[in-house]
């Protein structure tokens, strides 16, 4: 099908695609679906979409997606992820992400989390984090930590704070992470 004839599509039409059949569009296919689209696909249709067709989709379809929907990223499709498309995520789709998803971030995805969105995770998705990671986060994030979460960081992940992170920490942080 031509760019102009997927554009035609109804949402209820492009759910029906088969997931193998979606993994075959190309992109200037996937381009041309709406962002309605996008949020009425089927779990088994968000996760057959290719890493291309994931650096394809613009900012509102990520927006769109429900946080089930977000909870189904593979890991491989994350990393596919434009960091305008993390930055757009809302703390509920931040909060849908599993302890598997976390680490697939890249660096540049996990310095772009805002920090409202952050302070939102969960302390399962912070221990989650890589030292790579940990490192990428921006003194904003560092600083805005709850002190659970820094508490639940395993011992790499700790040694991997940067001096410049250390020097942000509030009072209650240093603390918490001395009585750990």
């Amino acid at each position: 099908m031509r760019p102009e004839q997927i554009t035609a599509l109804r949402t209820d039409q492009v759910n029906a695609i088969l997931p193998q059949r979606l993994a075959t569009l190309t992109s200037g296919q996937i381009i041309a679906l709406e962002t309605a689209d996008f949020a009425g696909m089927a779990i088994d249709q968000i996760r057959s979409l290719t890493t291309s067709q994931v650096v394809d989709m613009e900012r509102d379809d990520f927006i769109a997606l429900s946080t089930d929907r977000i909870a189904a990223l593979l890991t491989s499709q994350i990393p596919a992820l434009q960091s305008e498309d993390v930055v757009a995520f809302s703390t509920a789709q931040i909060g849908a992400l599993s302890p598997t998803q976390i680490p697939s971030f890249t660096t540049g995805q996990i310095s772009v989390i805002e920090t409202v969105d952050l302070v939102a995770m969960g302390t399962h998705q912070i221990a989650a984090l890589t030292t790579a990671q940990i490192q990428a986060l921006t003194t904003g994030q560092i600083r805005a930590l709850e002190t659970d979460d820094l508490v639940a960081l395993g011992t790499s992940q700790l040694v991997a704070v940067l001096p410049n992170q250390i020097a942000v920490l509030r009072t209650e942080q240093i603390v918490a992470l001395d009585d750990d």
